[in-house]
């Protein structure tokens, strides 16, 4: 299924979809998919933030204008986004599914360091 949002809207949620496409001009806020597989998300204009929960594939394409969009994903995987150069060429890179994690002993304060698994590394 294709669903085309023209014009602002204020946020997008799409629960437990299997292969939908969305497309959509401008979010105000979040675009959120949860418990989904294979989704396709298409921004033309602006959004803040695109949340991926508990999902299994999605691709998210970008305009110019949205090269700032936030990603906030848990528990979900195969999420890539693709993007516009400057040519007008699209490039795409995976949005990392492994950190890597260190307990950190300051003083009497712990703390939890994170970063991307070095299987990302380039």
């Amino acid at each position: 299924a294709t669903i085309n949002i023209t014009g602002k809207c204020k946020s997008v949620s799409v629960d437990a979809c299997e292969r939908v496409k969305i497309l959509l001009d401008t979010s105000i806020s979040a675009i959120e998919l949860v418990n989904c597989k294979r989704m396709q998300i298409q921004i033309r204009e602006t959004a803040p933030t695109v949340s991926i929960d508990k999902t299994d594939g999605c691709l998210v394409y970008l305009s110019r204008e949205c090269l700032d969009c936030q990603f906030v994903c848990a528990k979900s995987s195969e999420m890539n986004v693709s993007w516009p150069d400057e040519a007008g060429d699209f490039q795409e890179i995976c949005i990392p599914e492994q950190f890597q994690h260190k307990l950190i002993l300051d003083g009497d304060t712990p703390a939890i360091s994170a970063g991307v698994s070095d299987l990302y590394a380039h």
